[in-house]
C-alpha cells in the first residue's frame, strides 16, 4: 500500500512539473510466449475439442424442409384442375341462386285477348311487307306513323336527326332533336336550321 501511494504521488508531481503524464500504477511486465498467467508452461497441454450444446433459453424451431420443385407439366395440370373446380363452383352458385329472389314474388296477369294463332307463323319478308302496307295506309289517312327526320344546316356530317314531337318552343324558335345513330344524345337546336327529310312512304315510294 505504501509503495502504491508513493507511485501515485510521483505521477502527480511529474504532471505538475510539466514533464508529461506518468502512470500512477506501474504497468505489468510482458509475459514470455508460451507462458500462462501464473508463469507456467502451456506448450505441452492437450486442448479438449469444442462441444456444441443446446442453448438454455427458448428459440424458434428451424423451418421445415422443402421438397423438390414441381415440374412445368405438374403446374399446368394443377392450373387446369383449379380452373375446372372454379367453373363447377360458379355453375353451382348460379343454380342455387336461380330460385332465390330478394323481393317478394308478384303475380302477373295474362295479357287480355292474347291467343295463340292456329296458322303457322309467317316469315320475316311477309311481316315486313305487312308493316310497310300499314304505314302507307296511315300516311294516306293523314296520320304520322313514322318519326320526322331532318338534317341540320352546318352539321350535315353528323347524319340524320329525329325531331322530338311536342318539343317545339314557338317563343325561342327551338326544337329538341335526337341523333339517329345515338338516341341517348339529345340537343335543342334552332328550328331554322332543320331541313325536313321525307321518308320513302311520304315520297310515295
Amino acid at each position: 500500500a505504501v509503495t502504491a501511494q508513493a507511485s501515485r504521488a510521483r505521477g502527480v508531481l511529474a504532471l505538475a512539473g510539466g514533464r508529461g503524464w506518468a502512470a500512477p500504477f506501474p504497468s505489468p511486465a510482458p509475459r514470455p510466449c508460451g507462458m500462462n498467467a501464473v508463469g507456467g508452461d502451456v506448450s505441452g497441454w492437450q486442448w479438449a475439442p469444442l462441444e456444441a450444446r443446446r442453448a438454455p433459453w427458448p428459440h424458434r424451431p428451424p423451418p421445415p424442409q422443402t421438397g423438390a420443385r414441381a415440374t412445368r407439366d405438374e403446374l399446368a395440370a394443377e392450373r387446369t384442375m383449379k380452373a375446372a373446380l372454379a367453373r363447377q363452383v360458379c355453375v353451382q352458385n348460379q343454380e342455387s341462386a336461380r330460385v332465390q329472389r330478394d323481393p317478394e314474388a308478384v303475380e302477373k296477369e295474362p295479357v287480355p285477348g292474347l291467343a295463340v294463332p292456329a296458322c303457322p307463323p309467317r316469315n320475316l319478308l311477309e311481316l315486313r311487307g305487312l308493316l310497310k302496307q300499314m304505314l302507307a295506309d296511315g300516311v294516306r289517312k293523314g296520320s304520322d306513323p313514322q318519326p320526322r327526320m331532318a338534317m341540320l344546316k352546318g352539321r350535315e356530317a353528323e347524319g340524320l336527326f329525329v325531331l322530338c314531337p311536342d318539343s317545339y318552343d314557338p317563343q325561342a324558335q327551338r326544337v329538341d332533336v335526337l341523333k339517329a345513330d345515338d338516341p341517348a344524345e339529345r340537343d335543342a337546336v334552332s328550328a331554322g336550321i332543320c331541313v325536313h327529310v321525307a321518308s320513302a312512304l311520304e315520297a310515295g315510294a
